[in-house]
Order: structure tokens, then C-alpha cells, then sequence
């Protein structure tokens, strides 16, 4: 491809990859999911090369106040519903400040676990590999709640941007106290798990799939981010 096309590739790429969330919350709880008109899968087409992107559907619950959460997972087509202790994030302040629209943030970080399956290329047997990945939040006083996106909780005042090493999370549009009745949404469906135990079950997936495809004495590796 020229250069033009692969630049065109790339930027459609980058466009379709960036997803659209909706975090609703009250005093306690708040529920996190993608907002459905832009989970459908996208299509980008360029000299001969076609690229499917397909949106997730995942919805998380938080209580805050119980320190409980729910959420969807799915593996391999089988739906389950993770229920479980909502972990506490040992978040450190920075000292770091910046405003992000009308509100002035300030800067917290902490380190957590990211686990990596990589088949070893000389016994071609898959191991984990545990690697360390740093977080950084914003987060403002302004509106007072410990509530943020995804699986992040836990500092004094709302999240409004989060890295976590390979994605960032930034909020653009913030509605207080809205003239219609806030609805936190509980997922629903699927076979009840703890989270240690759906890991269990995605590393023994993970590790069959490994042998399966590992034939060629390449290096094969399947990434998964864990708290």
C-alpha cells in the first residue's frame, strides 16, 4: 500500500477503536456500559484490505457503600455474571493539577498486576508472565462522589480521566442532576462466578488455545489486565 492508504487505514482504525461510555451514578452506586447506538461493528475497507471492528456490550455495576460489584463477562460464547468483593485501589496523590473543562483536577496513581500467557520458544509450553502497570487518575472535588469508569473507585471526588497502560478513559460531557430520574442498571444473565474463579477458567482457555496454535515455534502472546 502507499503511504496515503496506510495513513488512511490507520486513521480509520483509530476512529473506530475509540468507544463511547455512559457512567451513571448516585451516593453509592453507578453502572458503566457502552452507549448501544455505537455498538455495532464497523467496517473499513482500503486497497483490498478489509479490517471488521466489533464494539463490546459489557455493563459493570458498583456499590460503594457494600463494596460489591457485578458484571458481565463472557468466554468463548458462554455468558457469566461476575459477583464479587469490589477491590480496594491504593490510589497515591501527586500533588499534580489540571483542569479538564470547567473543573480543576488533581493527580493519583497506583500499581497494579498485568498478567501476560506467552508460549516459551524453547519448551513451547505456555507460562504467565506478571508485569507491573502504572495508573494514573483524574479526578475533581467538585463533585464529590467515588465513583469513575470501569472498575476504578475509591478517591475523593469524581474520575474524569484514567490510564491504565494501554487504554485511556476521558470524560467529555458531565449532566448533574438531571430533569429525568437516574436508573443504575444491575447486569443480569448468566452462570454466577467470583472473578478469582473466572480467571481460573480464562487461563485454562488461554493455555489451550496456546498449545493448539503454538506450532510453529513462534512467539505467542495474549495480554489480560487483572487488578
Amino acid at each position: 500500500m502507499s503511504h496515503g492508504q496506510q495513513a488512511s487505514i490507520q486513521k480509520q482504525l483509530s476512529q473506530a477503536l475509540q468507544q463511547e461510555y455512559e457512567l451513571t451514578f448516585n451516593g453509592s452506586e453507578s453502572s458503566y456500559k457502552q452507549i448501544q447506538s455505537l455498538d455495532k461493528k464497523q467496517v473499513i475497507q482500503e486497497g483490498g484490505m478489509m479490517v471488521r471492528v466489533a464494539g463490546g456490550s459489557s455493563l459493570t455495576y458498583k456499590d460503594t457503600k457494600k463494596k460489591r460489584y457485578l458484571q458481565n463477562a463472557d468466554l468463548f460464547g458462554k455468558p457469566f455474571l461476575i459477583d464479587d468483593k469490589l477491590e480496594t485501589l491504593n490510589w497515591e496523590m501527586t500533588g499534580e493539577k489540571k483542569q479538564i473543562g470547567k473543573y480543576e483536577c488533581q493527580q493519583a496513581k497506583y500499581t497494579r498486576e498485568a498478567r501476560m500467557m506467552q508460549v516459551d520458544t524453547e519448551s513451547g509450553e505456555p507460562k504467565e508472565v506478571v508485569t507491573q502497570v502504572e495508573v494514573i487518575a483524574w479526578f475533581t472535588t467538585d463533585i464529590p462522589v467515588n465513583h469513575g469508569p470501569d472498575d476504578f473507585w475509591g478517591l475523593p471526588g469524581l474520575i474524569l480521566e484514567v490510564n491504565n497502560g494501554n487504554a485511556t478513559i476521558i470524560c467529555t460531557k458531565i449532566i448533574l442532576n438531571p430533569q429525568e430520574a437516574v436508573v443504575i442498571e444491575k447486569p443480569k444473565g448468566g452462570k454466577s462466578i467470583r472473578n478469582e474463579e473466572f480467571t481460573k477458567l480464562q487461563e485454562e482457555k488461554l493455555q489451550e488455545m496456546m498449545q493448539q496454535f503454538n506450532g510453529n515455534g513462534e512467539e505467542r502472546r495474549i495480554i489480560r489486565v487483572g487488578g
